[in-house]
């Protein structure tokens, strides 16, 4: 779904969650495979890790979603108030584009990372696949690096 119409209609957050999850769940709820043909880190495995990965992207992306919503409306009070970390980080976000994006970037590496590291597993030689996830680590060093060094 696009932006507009969530940031329009903000009530279908929750049921796209919800129906994440119900994936997520009925995904668990499989029966498992033999283990004469199953190998690990595939199959079954490597399904609910998709499906957690997605749910978990989506949260993120929802989650600027209504923060974006929460922001445009003057009158929002929060019920619980905020703590002090998260005022300073929702302070530097506002503050920083690049400090936002790349801890955006570093949560979806986070989220992504052992998906990427499966597939990679699966589909290439040992060599290239510990340069790729010498990569996927370098990239998360640089990422924290600069949000400390922002900071």
């Amino acid at each position: 779904m696009s932006p507009p119409f969530l940031l329009l209609n903000p009530h279908y957050v929750p049921l796209l969650g919800s129906c994440l999850v119900a994936l997520k769940m009925q995904s668990l709820r499989r029966k498992p495979v033999s283990h004469s043909t199953h190998r690990p880190g595939f199959g079954s495995n490597r399904n609910i890790s998709t499906v957690t990965t997605l749910l978990n992207v989506m949260s993120m992306y929802h989650d600027t979603l209504l923060a974006r919503i929460v922001k445009s409306n003057p009158s929002y009070r929060p019920l619980i108030p905020s703590s002090l970390h998260t005022r300073f980080t929702r302070g530097w976000s506002d503050k920083n584009t690049i400090y936002r994006w790349s801890a955006r970037a570093l949560e979806l590496i986070r989220f992504t990372q052992l998906v990427i590291e499966m597939c990679l597993q699966r589909s290439m030689s040992e060599r290239l696949k510990w340069r790729a996830i010498l990569l996927l680590e370098v990239t998360k060093y640089v990422l924290v690096c600069y949000i400390l060094y922002s900071v």
